[in-house]
């Protein structure tokens, strides 16, 4: 080319750009800067210069507050150091111990529809997750409020807040979940999450009976409050 005629020889190559600094704390900030004129009557214009201040920044003390935490491990991980578990299982937290009839062996991770280690997941991993976070806030057993949906004891000492978590947090994804509600088989032959959940599964009209429960519960703090007035 004419450059590289002009040039005598090769024309340099172009200088790579170095790469930018990494965000502070691994996250990015998304702030914008206030112009000096709008500093006025706020928080900002009483603030003063880093070296006029007494005690400085602690950075260390921000890494440890906001720096992001190890991420923990996945549930494949937690399957192959507990094997036997199904991949929804090691997601929940369950142990192969805490699980009935289970046994260690190489079992492949847990699908949707598949047994592993003759326990059968009829629950997706994400699914089974998000529900076994959402029962460990019921303090009532499974089988025992469903007892109390399906024959409607209303003198049940159950509270309003855990009818509501159990509507607002489990009845959504557990009515969503047809291979679970339709399940005809053995209560043995499913894994512990899904143990838990099927005596609710079914309970016929299972939100209505909820919605009747929580009713009754709340009327009479309603009452309560407004003869207080």
């Amino acid at each position: 080319s004419a450059s590289q005629a002009s040039g005598g020889g090769l024309a340099a190559p172009p200088a790579k750009k170095s790469a930018p600094p990494p965000p502070p704390f691994g996250k990015k900030l998304h702030w914008k800067l206030l112009p000096a004129n709008a500093l006025g009557d706020t928080i900002f214009d009483e603030l003063r210069p880093w070296g006029e201040v007494d005690k400085p920044l602690d950075t260390q003390q921000l890494e440890r507050l906001f720096a992001p935490t190890p991420a923990a491990p996945s549930a494949r991980r937690a399957s192959a150091a507990a094997p036997g578990l199904c991949a929804g299982d090691a997601a929940a937290g369950f142990s192969a111990a805490g699980r009935t009839g289970s046994a260690a062996s190489n079992a492949p991770l847990c699908r949707t529809g598949a047994a592993a280690n003759g326990q059968l997941c009829l629950l997706d991993a994400k699914r089974a997750q998000n529900l076994a976070i959402a029962l460990r806030k019921v303090t009532v057993p499974t089988e025992e409020l469903s007892e109390v949906l399906r024959y409607m004891h209303l003198n049940h000492p159950v509270t309003p807040d855990a009818l509501e978590h159990l509507r607002d947090n489990v009845l959504p994804s557990l009515m969503e979940s047809p291979e679970l509600v339709q399940y005809e088989g053995p209560t043995e032959a499913l894994r512990t999450l899904e143990q838990q959940l099927l005596p609710l599964a079914r309970i016929p009209r299972l939100r209505t009976r909820l919605q009747i429960l929580l009713f009754s519960k709340t009327v009479p703090l309603v009452h309560v409050a407004l003869r207080s007035r």
